[in-house]
């Protein structure tokens, strides 16, 4: 009985290794993380191009502010679970994997969810700020109205909707 264990923990073990060596060498993989990267990098750009948020502004451009955080804010919140699992999903597989491209993969993946709940939590501050400042009950027919497609103009999902482009650029351009 004790050999037939030492075999089966053998063969799982065998398993994990080839199963480890083909994610890492998986393209696709590697092509979800950069594009993941570059697609929370242009949402931070546009976050850091409105702001500050400035009270001086009419009420309408106030009003737009806070379609474009709820927009943001829709799309951290539609993808944080899927962030979340494959970043739980390659550790388990990885796990004790130590290899150097497992370590900048792992690096790539926690850099990909801290700045997911950064990201979020600027939303929320923001939102709240501009709810704030808003006049909600004259606007709040207004305040939901128009297009609440993601950042390249469509809803997004599934990391199957994140724009592919990004994976061409350097990660020094990717990292900012």
């Amino acid at each position: 009985m004790n050999d037939r264990w030492e075999i089966v923990c053998s063969l799982a073990y065998d398993w994990q290794k080839q199963l480890q060596r083909r994610l890492i060498r998986c393209d696709e993989f590697h092509t979800t993380t950069s594009d993941l990267i570059g697609w929370l990098q242009q949402m931070e750009n546009h976050m850091d191009d409105m702001e500050p948020l400035e009270l001086l502004i009419d009420q309408y451009m106030l009003i737009e502010c806070y379609r474009k955080y709820l927009r943001f804010r829709q799309e951290l919140d539609d993808f944080k679970p899927c962030v979340i699992s494959l970043k739980e999903t390659a550790d388990q597989l990885l796990i004790h994997a130590g290899t150097r491209e497992w370590a900048m993969e792992n690096d790539k993946l926690s850099i990909i969810v801290n700045k997911v709940d950064t990201l979020f939590k600027r939303c929320l501050n923001n939102l709240e700020f501009l709810s704030n400042a808003i006049d909600i009950g004259e606007y709040s027919d207004t305040l939901y109205e128009g297009d609440i497609g993601g950042v390249i103009g469509k809803p997004m999902k599934k990391f199957d909707d994140i724009p592919r482009y990004y994976s061409n650029m350097s990660t020094s351009t990717r990292f900012g």
